[in-house]
């Protein structure tokens, strides 16, 4: 049985065999996992490949969802209402600002230390993960 380093290592390497120049833009879509971005970045860098990291936004999106419970009812309009504004933030500006806003969220609300510790931990994965998340970028090059 094959480790992760070795799949992926194996992946990059059948990529190479089907575009050697590197014409086309390589994307690698990753769903958050640190363990798993470093080893992808090790495994480019092994092969002298450049392609870019994207983190897969249903990953995004399930974050957003855990933050709105905390402060909304399930179901509720506002809890809709919060993820979509927030969704649109991280498509617009990115995982930063849209961190920053999350806690801010959180700084207006009375929240009990539980909540505010899944809050931060929401805020903190996207914060950690925005170079991975320029959902702006990438729709402008695929939207004409």
């Amino acid at each position: 049985m094959k480790d992760s380093v070795e799949v992926i290592d194996n992946l990059i390497v059948q990529a190479v065999k089907r575009d050697s120049t590197q014409k086309k833009e390589w994307v690698v879509l990753v769903d958050g996992q640190d363990y798993q971005i470093a080893q992808i970045e090790a495994a480019l860098e092994r092969q002298q490949v450049q392609a870019t990291v994207v983190l897969d936004i249903i990953h995004v999106i399930e974050y957003l969802w855990k933050a709105a419970h905390q402060f909304f009812e399930e179901g509720s309009f506002s809890c809709e209402h919060w993820v979509e504004s927030k969704l649109q933030l991280i498509l617009e500006k990115g995982g930063r600002k849209t961190a920053g806003s999350i806690r801010m969220s959180a700084a207006k609300h009375s929240l009990e230390a539980k909540k505010k510790k899944i809050i931060e931990k929401v805020a903190t994965y996207i914060a950690d993960r925005a170079p991975y998340m320029n959902y702006c970028y990438y729709l402008k090059k695929v939207i004409l």
